[in-house]
């Protein structure tokens, strides 16, 4: 955690995907063993940094795809400016074509 802490003193927030895989199938827990596959949000659930998962646009295959943003301890209010900027600037939720 200590070098989680370094890193973060000169950062305000990290963008990443939440996910490596864009989707997942429906048996990837037992056949696929994605765990991995979390790696960008294991460390940051396991500490309790505040983060978030919003959308960012669409895939070609018409999936929604996300970005996650993680702050520093504490700094919620850094997370949700950023989601809030970033839904604003790229559509935020869209209701699926059904």
């Amino acid at each position: 955690m200590v070098e989680m802490l370094g890193f973060m003193k000169d950062v305000d927030a990290i963008v990443c995907p939440p996910c490596v895989l864009e989707t997942l199938p429906h048996d990837a827990w037992v056949e696929h063993g994605v765990y991995a596959g979390f790696s960008y949000s294991f460390a940051y659930n396991m500490t309790g940094w505040p983060a978030v998962v919003v959308r960012a646009g669409t895939s070609s295959r018409g999936t929604p795809v996300g970005v996650q943003i993680i702050g520093r301890p504490f700094r919620e209010d850094v997370v949700l400016a950023l989601a809030g900027h970033i839904e604003r600037e790229l559509g935020g939720y869209r209701a699926p074509m059904i």
